[in-house]
């Protein structure tokens, strides 16, 4: 084949079946090949290298292959039938031989898988035995370690309640200990609570004392703003005092600057000090003014 390749190009040349001969016309037009082959033809085109070019096309029809035909031999085929036949007895016993060493080889692989299985509880059981063998190694070293380390009970009880005694003592001391550092620490607690009460009743105090303060310095602040207007308002009796003192001084014929008569300055000093008690003899004169312009003039003089 390689030959036919190198040689002839076998392997460029196209081959077709029944569907390229029925479009062949369509393949020489199109397809551009120089030769090709289908079912039963062989193919030649040649293209014109002057003018239009034209395409002339031939074809081949292939004659029946006969140096390539093949030829019966009825000896050689009865040899072979024999053969094969020998071949399928030897095939049957091969294959009978070999179903007995599969059995086998089951039977065998069964018979592994239970020495298998039996190695394995054997090591189990051999590793239980290993386990069991140490615990009794150590068992015995601990019989033989308490033995040697036997003691006497009656001395170590006699030990053991000589330690008990001791630590209650301790304990005593320090229940001691602890009451009285509770009763001082209660004493402390009620020193404490005393000076709480006693803050609680300054601050108490304090605050009592401080809206004192607070409305104290609101009242001055009041009676400070009210100041002028008292001020304002004695200045304006002072005035109102000595306009009517110089009213008086000139009723009663006593020029400004004259000392006033014994007698007035007794009848002055036995008036109130006080502005109500002014006010209220003043009150009472007014009544009694009242009750003379009320009477007949008559009467009056009569009286």
């Amino acid at each position: 084949m390689r030959y036919l390749c190198a040689q002839y190009r076998v392997h460029l040349i196209p081959v077709g079946d029944s569907t390229t001969r029925n479009a062949v016309d369509a393949v020489i037009r199109q397809a551009g090949l120089q030769c090709f082959y289908t079912e039963n033809h062989k193919y030649t085109i040649k293209r014109s290298k002057y003018g239009s070019r034209e395409t002339i096309s031939s074809s081949k029809e292939l004659k029946e292959a006969r140096m390539l035909a093949m030829t019966t031999d009825v000896a050689h085929l009865q040899e072979l039938g024999a053969n094969m036949l020998r071949f399928g007895e030897a095939k049957a016993y091969v294959q009978s031989e070999i179903d007995a060493i599969q059995r086998e080889e089951q039977s065998l692989q069964a018979q592994m898988e239970s020495l298998r299985k039996k190695k394995k509880d054997l090591l189990q059981l051999k590793g239980a035995k290993s386990s069991l063998t140490e615990k009794i190694r150590m068992k015995e070293e601990n019989i033989v370690r308490l033995e040697q380390e036997a003691i006497d009970l009656e001395a170590a009880e006699a030990r053991a309640i000589s330690k008990i005694r001791e630590v209650k003592l301790l304990k005593l001391g320090f229940l001691q200990t602890f009451l009285t550092a509770t009763k001082e620490v209660c004493e402390v607690s009620r020193s404490r609570v005393c000076l709480c009460l006693c803050q609680a009743q300054a601050n108490l105090t304090k605050h009592k004392v401080e809206n004192e303060m607070s409305k104290t310095s609101t009242q001055l602040a009041e009676m400070q703003q009210e100041l002028p207007d008292l001020a304002r308002q004695a200045s304006q009796l002072k005035d109102k005092v000595q306009s009517y003192l110089a009213q008086a001084r000139e009723n009663v014929g006593i020029a400004a600057g004259e000392e006033l008569p014994n007698h007035l300055v007794q009848t002055f000093l036995a008036f109130p000090d006080t502005v109500d008690g002014l006010d209220a003899l003043i009150h009472d004169e007014q009544a009694r003014a009242d009750c003379y312009l009320q009477v007949d003039k008559n009467v009056r003089e009569r009286v």
